[in-house]
C-alpha cells in the first residue's frame, strides 16, 4: 500500500502528463512543480526530467534550489604524484549528459559520464599537458590547446585527431575562446622568448580562422600571460575581453585584422576570470574577492559583486543571463541574480579552491573543478514563467 505522499505525487505526474497530451504547458507545469513539492519527492530525477523537458522552451522565472549532485576525483593516464592535478577548464557535450576536463598534468584530456562517474572516451595525441579545451557545436569537434605549442581539434564522436596547426612561436597555449559562430579562435600562449623581436614581447594572444586553420593576427597588450580563465568573445564575436597577470583587464574590438582595445582595469587587484553577459551588453570580470560589470553602452561599472572572501577564479553565466556562477579560492561557488547583483545561493565545493567551472547547455546542471582535482556537478531546480494566475491547491501531507 503506498503512503499518501507517493498517492498525491502520482496524481500531480499523471496530471501533468494528461496536460501535455492536450497542449496545455502551464497546466503541466504547474502540477509537476506540485509533484515536486510533495515531501520526499523534491529532488526526484523523474519528476525533474519532466520540469526540464516541459520548461525548456519557456523564460526562467527564479531559481527554486540547488544542490550538490556528484563529486569525483580526476583519473590521469599520467601525472607527477607530487602535486595535485588542478582542473585547468571544463566544458560539457551538447546534451548535458558528459563533461570534458583538463588537468594540468595530462598529455591526454577525457569525456566523464555524470551519472557513472566513468571516463568513457580519452583525447590522447598531444605532447605536453593539455590545459585548454573547448567543444563546437555546430561541428560536433573539441578544440584543445596545449603546452606542447598546438592546438588540436577532434572529432568528439570518435575522439580521433581531425588538425593540428600553430605558429610555432607559443610555447604554452593557456586558454581558448570560440566565437558563436565558430569561424574565429581566441588562443592565449606565452613563450620563454621574444615573440615580437622589436618590441622584445613575450605574451601573445592570437586570433585564427577557424575554417581554414590560418592565423589571421597576433596581439601583445598584456605585459604577462593571460589566466586560464582570462579569454573571452562577445556573442557577436565583434569583441573580446581579456584578463593577464599584469593585472590589466582589456576591451578589445575586434575587426578584421585591426583590433582596438580600451582598458577597463590597471590595479593592485588580481584580475582573473572574463566573460561577457549572454545578451552581450556586459563586460564581466573578477577583480581580486569581487566581481565588476561593465556596461558596454554606458562605459561603466555598473555593479560590483561582493561576497567572496578570497579571489575569484571562475565565472559563468546562465543561457537567459539571469544568473551567473562564480567560483573561488575561499572553497565556495556562488550564484548570483544578475539583475539585482544580489547572492541568492552559496554552496561549499568540496576538493578545495574552485578554479574552473561552467553551465551545461540547457543549465539544469553545472560543473566545477579544483586545483586539487576533483570534479564536481551541481543541479540545479528552476521555476519558469507561465500565463498562470491563479493557485492550484496543494495536497501535501
Amino acid at each position: 500500500e503506498i503512503s499518501a505522499n507517493e498517492r498525491n505525487y502520482k496524481d500531480y505526474l499523471m496530471v501533468s502528463e494528461e496536460a501535455v497530451r492536450s497542449g496545455n504547458i502551464e497546466v503541466a507545469l504547474a502540477n509537476i512543480c506540485l509533484a515536486l513539492s510533495v515531501t520526499g519527492f523534491g529532488t526526484n530525477a523523474y519528476a525533474l526530467d519532466a520540469k526540464y523537458r516541459i520548461g525548456q522552451n519557456l523564460n526562467v522565472k527564479e531559481h527554486h534550489d540547488s544542490w550538490l549532485k556528484c563529486t569525483f576525483p580526476l583519473k590521469l593516464s599520467m601525472s607527477d604524484k607530487l602535486y595535485p592535478p588542478a582542473i585547468t577548464s571544463v566544458d560539457w557535450s551538447p546534451t548535458g549528459d558528459f563533461v570534458i576536463a583538463t588537468n594540468c598534468h595530462d598529455r591526454e584530456f577525457g569525456l566523464w559520464d555524470i551519472d557513472t562517474k566513468a571516463c568513457i572516451r580519452r583525447f590522447a595525441g598531444h605532447k605536453d599537458c593539455v590545459l585548454a579545451a573547448k567543444y563546437l557545436k555546430k561541428s560536433n569537434t573539441i578544440i584543445s590547446g596545449s603546452a606542447d605549442w598546438k592546438i588540436k581539434r577532434w572529432d568528439f564522436s570518435t575522439s580521433q585527431e581531425i588538425s593540428t596547426f600553430s605558429d610555432g612561436q607559443a610555447e604554452s597555449i593557456s586558454a581558448l575562446a570560440v566565437s558563436a559562430d565558430e569561424t574565429i579562435l581566441l588562443e592565449a600562449s606565452s613563450s620563454s622568448k621574444p615573440i615580437d623581436l622589436f618590441n622584445k614581447k613575450r605574451h601573445a594572444f592570437r586570433l585564427w580562422n577557424l575554417q581554414t586553420n590560418s592565423l589571421i593576427e597576433r596581439f601583445f597588450e598584456h605585459s604577462e600571460p593571460l589566466h586560464a580563465n582570462g579569454l573571452a568573445i562577445s556573442p557577436d564575436g565583434t569583441m573580446a575581453i581579456t584578463a593577464g597577470y599584469d593585472n590589466t583587464v582589456i576591451l578589445h574590438k575586434l575587426d578584421g585584422k585591426y583590433v582596438d582595445h580600451k582598458i577597463l582595469e590597471k590595479s593592485q587587484f588580481l584580475s582573473n576570470a572574463v566573460c561577457f553577459s549572454p545578451d552581450g551588453r556586459f563586460a564581466v570580470w573578477a577583480s581580486d574577492n569581487d566581481v565588476k560589470v561593465w556596461d558596454i553602452k554606458s562605459k561603466r561599472i555598473s555593479a560590483t559583486l561582493k561576497g567572496h572572501s578570497s579571489i575569484v577564479k571562475c565565472i559563468s553565466f546562465h543561457k537567459c543571463g539571469k544568473y551567473l556562477l562564480t567560483g573561488s579560492r575561499d572553497e565556495t561557488i556562488k550564484l548570483w541574480d544578475f539583475s539585482i547583483g544580489s547572492c541568492v545561493k552559496s554552496f561549499d565545493a568540496p576538493g578545495g579552491d574552485v578554479i574552473s567551472l561552467a553551465f551545461s547547455p540547457n543549465c539544469r546542471y553545472a560543473v566545477s573543478g579544483s586545483e586539487q582535482g576533483s570534479i564536481s556537478i551541481w543541479e540545479f531546480d528552476w521555476d519558469y514563467e507561465t500565463a498562470i494566475t491563479t493557485k492550484v491547491e496543494q495536497k501535501n501531507s
